[in-house]
Formats: structure tokens, C-alpha cells, sequence
């Protein structure tokens, strides 16, 4: 049976929450739009919302007071709603919290995410598992007492061929031009020494910043880094050279890590260009860019939270904000006898 639901009613996220479930036991939305409107600077569109229900189903609204109609049922919305109620749902999200009310669980899909919290990182990272955290802001004791290991470097000996290839390639696009590459190439690959004493004046500052990288040990040539392999590590990059942490963080990207966290205090944008490479990654930092990420959630204050996600309806990028208590405040709420 046709029936049409109440847009009104979708203000309230638990409505959505059923009709998203509905959906996906193949319940078919369709959104008519008729206008817009603009209240206190905020769009609201004109719809109606029509579904094909089996009585069952039907029941199942009625029974927790969303309203239906056999008759089309038109109202003014947010665009917010409306992406939230038609956006797609992943099945591997991340539990963060408790909503403020405690009727539902806030969750995330790994994505490109930025927050000012290290420990909702940490606690992202420590879910995910095999965690590649880069740290530029002297967080190694706190990453030391929640669980991660410190490593020295990335190491390249666990790169195949074509990954060494595309490190070597971007290596020598930053310093001393592409034309250099089979020299860096041979050196990352140990087959000559790369620019001798004599070559120097050659090359002069750019071979600098290239040697330079390998002596702070912060990416590995040939050495095996053991622990590197282990569930959740870190490699501390604090006051390293602007080069040693964009090629680390490189080095990064292409390992085998399931996860890329980098906690820096302003991110600048080449490292906005290397972390493209990657289609999930988090950083920590005061300085979240909304146009720059998926999902940013910030720390009001120690109780909480607040996710924000982004998406699109009808060709216009939208936000919907949740405030949220995290799991490891919540479960600190939980009477023990």
C-alpha cells in the first residue's frame, strides 16, 4: 500500500532512524520537492515523502507515532533531514558515544576525519587495529599509556617494488626534480651511494634535504623495524624538518597500515596532498577545514562531543551536527555495586 509520511515528523531522529531501517528491508522512498524557503538564513525545502508499506510495516509506524496518510502530506523541511534520511548507512561504523538522551548509539564509517581529541583518535585507532599513528606534537606518553608502541621509522624493506617506485617518484618531485629519479630509485634500492662529495655542488642544498631525511631515521632503507608489524604503533615526529615529515608521512600512507593517524598543529597543504592518496585517515589538530573532510568531531568539554557529518542533497553539500557523550565517559557512569 502507497502511504504518505508526515515531513514534520522527521525533525525527530528516531523516525528517521525507522524509516532508514524500513529501508533497508526494501522499503522505496520517494521525495517530491515544490519549492524552497529561507528562514534566519537557513533553507528549508517543500516535500512530500511517499513509500510503498506492507501492513505490516505500516503497523510498525503507526505503533511508534509516525504519523502516515493516505492523502499527500506537504511541509517545509531541512535539507539536513532529508540527506540523513535517504544517505546510506555503512556497516562497519566505529560505536563513538551515547547520544546526550541515551537512546542511541552516535557511530562513524572510517573517512577522511579530523578532530581535536587525541584519545576519540586513539580510541578510532585502537577499534580499527594495526594503527600507523605520526605524531608532531609530543603526545608519545599519552600514546605510551593508552597502548601504542613507539617504532623508530617506517620501514621500506617491507615495500614492494611499485611502492618504493611511487615513494621515489614523490621524493624526488619535492626536492631535486623528477629527472633524478632513477638516482633516487638506485639509492633507496641500495644499488650506489647517491651524490658522492665531489657530486655536491651539483645538487647543492636539494641532496642536503634528501640525506637529511635518512638521518633522522625516521623512514628506514634496508633496516627491519620488528615492531613495526604490531597491532597499533607510533613514530614520534616532533621537531623533525618540514621535508622528514611530509616523506614519513608518505612512507605512511603507502605501508600496509590499516589506519593513518597524523596529530600536527597546523597542517599545511602538502600534507593535505599526500593523505589524497588515501580514502580514510585521521588528524588531530586544532585546525579542521570542514571542506577538507568527511566527518570532524570536537571536544566541547569533557562530557561532551559533538560529530559533525557531511553529505549532499540535491547538488548542495549539507551538515548535521550530534552531540554525543563517548563510550569511555559513558561506561564511567555505569553504577558499580
Amino acid at each position: 500500500m502507497n502511504k504518505y509520511v508526515d515531513p514534520k515528523s522527521l525533525s525527530k531522529k528516531f523516525y528517521r532512524r525507522i524509516l532508514r531501517a524500513l529501508r533497508d528491508m526494501g522499503v522505496e522512498f520517494h521525495i517530491k520537492t515544490y519549492g524552497r524557503k529561507m528562514v534566519n538564513d537557513k533553507e528549508f525545502i517543500e516535500v512530500s515523502i511517499e513509500a510503498e508499506f506492507t501492513k505490516e510495516m505500516a503497523k510498525i509506524c503507526k505503533k511508534n507515532g509516525l504519523k502516515l496518510s493516505n492523502k499527500e502530506i506537504r511541509a517545509f523541511v531541512s535539507p539536513v533531514i532529508l540527506w540523513d534520511l535517504v544517505r546510506e548507512e555503512e556497516y562497519e561504523e566505529i560505536p563513538l558515544g551515547t547520544s546526550l538522551d541515551g537512546n542511541y548509539i552516535v557511530s562513524v564509517p572510517l573517512g577522511k576525519i579530523c578532530t581535536n581529541d587525541y584519545l576519540i583518535a586513539s580510541y578510532i585507532g585502537l577499534s580499527v587495529k594495526n594503527t600507523l599513528w605520526l605524531d608532531a606534537i609530543n603526545l608519545s606518553n599519552e600514546l605510551e599509556e593508552i597502548g601504542f608502541i613507539e617504532v623508530e621509522g617506517v620501514p621500506l624493506s617491507t615495500f614492494s617494488r611499485g611502492k618504493i617506485e611511487d615513494f621515489a617518484r614523490l621524493l624526488a618531485k619535492k626536492t631535486i626534480g623528477e629527472r633524478y629519479l632513477v638516482d633516487i630509485l638506485d639509492f633507496l634500492l641500495k644499488k650506489e651511494e647517491l651524490g658522492t662529495d665531489e657530486e655536491m655542488p651539483l645538487y647543492s642544498k636539494e641532496i642536503v634535504s634528501i640525506r637529511d631525511l635518512f638521518k633522522w631515521r625516521t623512514v628506514l632503507i634496508d633496516e627491519v623495524e620488528s615492531e613495526f608489524s604490531r597491532n597499533n604503533v607510533f613514530v614520534d615526529l616532533v621537531d623533525v624538518p618540514k621535508m622528514v615529515l611530509w616523506m614519513t608521512l608518505l612512507a605512511g600512507i603507502l605501508s600496509d597500515k590499516t589506519l593513518i593517524i597524523l596529530s600536527i598543529i597546523n597542517p599545511d597543504k602538502e600534507i593535505f596532498e599526500i593523505l589524497s592518496m588515501r580514502k580514510e585517515f585521521i588528524i588531530v589538530t586544532n585546525h579542521c577545514l570542514p571542506n577538507r573532510f568527511d566527518y570532524i568531531i570536537i571536544k566541547k568539554n569533557d562530557d561532551e562531543y559533538v560529530l559533525h557529518r557531511y553529505g549532499w542533497f540535491n547538488k548542495k553539500r549539507v551538515l548535521m551536527k550530534e552531540k554525543f557523550i563517548p563510550l569511555f565517559k559513558a561506561i564511567e557512569r555505569v553504577p558499580h555495586e
